[in-house]
């Protein structure tokens, strides 16, 4: 059809009534074949955060062939979608607030014919999928990537059509636990939906210095120290994320404009975002131009923080950052905010700097002890390593994979 794409030739079952997974619903034909489940993913972006990092780590290696999968999405390279089997829908409509949009997502189901509409973000594409989804009678899986609080009208919305609609809710983070959520309405959809939290799956290169099979915690660790030629910046700083209020890099930047009569320390932030006139605007302000750079989007972004004498996370708000696991797998130390998100991650092992993001003279001095030497760093990178190893992407694929089959035989 004009307007879709597939990577794949997945035959269609004419005749036959819709059997899932091999659960032959109430009267169907007696030996009639099963056919596997089908999900069709509905995302806005192939490229960008997390999620979408997350979408493109589960659809590329899936492992299980008794789900099939399909993407549909608005903006991005089909490309991205390398697996064979995946069949990927590009949106007739560029925008979600054309007319009609929620025909372009009820067409992508036409065709591929899933059981369930697993939907991530944002809300723009969430609500025409959810209403495509039950026109079509299909189950609804709505996955929320962070932090959810009612600030837009986008967002009221989304909920109050989840009420009527939605089947299952994923997070990747802590719902039913998390103080920040109290009294929230997002955890009263969680625990009325069947509220599952499926922590993101990660896949890295060889961590930094690491001979190919070596044990991560025999892997040597290199802390740079100040010895560098007169001049010559000592410590490269990275940050990855998306460039928005919740990633706090005005804050950081700030803070760094009290360290600037060191001439130790570099910083390159990567990642775009709506709000990179504010950070742009922030170096100006604070004349730091020749040593913080924004280097916008990369497509592997493991090889810019693999040489980095640390990452720095300094957000206000979090739900899973894959980016702190995955540096961590990297053998990459970490100055991280004392945020909810991240400690469900790191918990209170001594694995990173603390920092409190509201404060730009604590981040100072939490970068300032680390480029000192005050901390115990190379403990921090092997307690680091063992925490990314919690998180594989064999694991999410199979929770995902659990879940769409009970959701299935739930019918």
């Amino acid at each position: 059809p004009s307007g879709a794409t597939s990577t794949s030739t997945s035959g269609t079952w004419p005749g036959l009534p819709r059997i899932a997974g091999g659960i032959a619903p109430e009267g169907a034909p007696t030996g009639a074949p099963a056919r596997p489940a089908r999900v069709l993913h509905a995302i806005h972006s192939l490229s960008g955060g997390g999620a979408e990092t997350q979408l493109r780590l589960l659809v590329n290696s899936w492992p299980h062939p008794d789900v099939e999968l399909a993407v549909f999405f608005v903006a991005g390279n089909p490309a991205d979608i390398t697996n064979p089997d995946v069949r990927v829908f590009a949106s007739r409509r560029r925008s979600t607030r054309q007319m009609g949009f929620v025909w372009s997502v009820a067409q992508a189901i036409d065709v591929f014919d899933p059981d369930i509409v697993h939907i991530w973000l944002p809300e723009s594409i969430a609500i025409p999928a959810m209403l495509a989804g039950k026109l079509k009678g299909r189950k609804i899986i709505l996955a929320y990537r962070g932090r959810r609080q009612l600030v837009r009208w986008l967002t009221w919305l989304e909920v109050a059509l989840a009420v009527p609609i939605v089947d299952a809710v994923v997070s990747n983070h802590e719902v039913l636990a998390a103080p920040s959520y109290a009294g929230s309405v997002f955890r009263w959809l969680f625990t009325h939906k069947r509220g599952i939290v499926i922590r993101n799956g990660v896949e890295v290169a060889v961590p930094v210095g690491a001979p190919v099979g070596a044990p991560s915690g025999a892997i040597p660790v290199a802390i740079p120290r100040p010895v560098a030629p007169e001049g010559a910046p000592t410590f490269h700083f990275v940050c990855a994320g998306r460039l928005n209020n919740l990633k706090n890099y005005p804050r950081l930047i700030e803070a760094l404009a009290r360290l600037a009569t060191r001439q130790d320390w570099t910083l390159d932030i990567w990642g775009e975002g709506e709000h990179r006139a504010d950070v742009e605007a922030a170096i100006a302000r604070c004349g730091l131009g020749a040593r913080i750079r924004l280097r916008g989007f990369s497509g592997n972004v493991h090889s810019e923080i693999a040489g980095a004498s640390a990452l720095i996370l300094p957000s206000i708000s979090e739900g899973m950052p894959n980016v702190l696991v995955e540096a961590m797998a990297l053998g990459i130390p970490i100055i991280a905010a004392d945020i909810e998100g991240i400690r469900e991650v790191i918990g209170n092992e001594p694995a990173c700097v603390w920092v409190n993001p509201l404060d730009p003279a604590d981040i100072a001095r939490g970068i300032a002890a680390f480029m000192d030497g005050r901390h115990d760093v190379g403990e921090f990178v092997q307690r680091g390593r063992r925490i990314a190893g919690r998180y594989s992407i064999a694991a999410a694929q199979a929770a995902y994979r659990d879940l769409y089959r009970d959701l299935l035989r739930a019918r």
